[in-house]
């Protein structure tokens, strides 16, 4: 009631069995869940193992900053990660294991060929269905950031004043505007039919009720790269 949303990262520290069950049990869009050890340095300066709760504070820092940027595929600012269990119990470079981890709702760290380390997708503990924004942390972040300021925005504009100085003409106005906003900071992206980012504005006023409407196009991250690569015999003559 009182428009707080919250985005939530846990852990969770066992074997990878016990990790896929924990994150069945939370099921949330708005809960994500790390389950690998992480080095990290100490406030001595020393590298030491963490548990994976290093790993959520690192994953929820890297989120609050980049807003509109998911955290998939982004380098983490860690040293190393370690399976609690095992390496045998878990290897994100053992891709059945790692497609599992992604299908039961949990953050990966890997380490690419490149080095270094990152994680593999911003996957929340969500997994009834494919809904692109239930299922990821950074589009959850954006949407909730736009309701709450478009909420926070109308109350601050509309409540209280007179329906002779605040017309729905007006208040579409202000609505176009915030659009406007959210735009230039790639909150929301244009689409086919949408080049502003946003379509079905709407304002109606009925007694001290302002009703607004608006269906946005919510910033996300590329996750995927299919490639049709065509291959030809070579045929010459001279």
């Amino acid at each position: 009631k009182r428009k707080k949303n919250r985005l939530a990262i846990g852990s969770v520290r066992g074997t990878f069995a016990a990790a896929q069950t924990a994150a069945s049990n939370i099921a949330s869009s708005r809960f994500a869940m790390t389950f690998q050890d992480v080095n990290n340095v100490n406030v001595s300066g020393a590298i030491v193992q963490f548990q994976p709760w290093m790993g959520a504070v690192v994953a929820s820092s890297m989120q609050a900053v980049g807003l509109y940027k998911s955290i998939n595929h982004k380098y983490a600012n860690v040293s190393g990660i370690v399976s609690p269990a095992g390496s045998s119990d878990f290897s994100p470079g053992n891709y059945g294991q790692l497609e599992l981890a992604l299908n039961s709702g949990l953050l990966v760290l890997e380490s690419p060929a490149g080095g270094g380390f990152r994680f593999v997708s911003d996957q929340t503990t969500y997994g009834r269905d494919g809904n692109f924004v239930l299922n990821s942390l950074q589009v959850m972040y954006v949407c909730d950031y736009v309701a709450l300021d478009l909420a926070r925005s109308f109350d601050n504009f509309a409540v209280g004043q007179a329906v002779a100085d605040v017309s729905a003409a007006i208040a579409k106005s202000f609505l176009q505007a915030k659009m406007t906003q959210y735009l230039q900071a790639k909150l929301i992206s244009p689409s086919n039919g949408a080049p502003a980012g946003y379509d079905s504005a709407s304002a109606s006023l009925s007694g001290p009720v302002l009703t607004i409407g608006v269906n946005i196009y919510a910033t996300n991250a590329i996750s995927y790269v299919p490639i049709t690569l065509s291959i030809r015999q070579v045929t010459q003559s001279a």
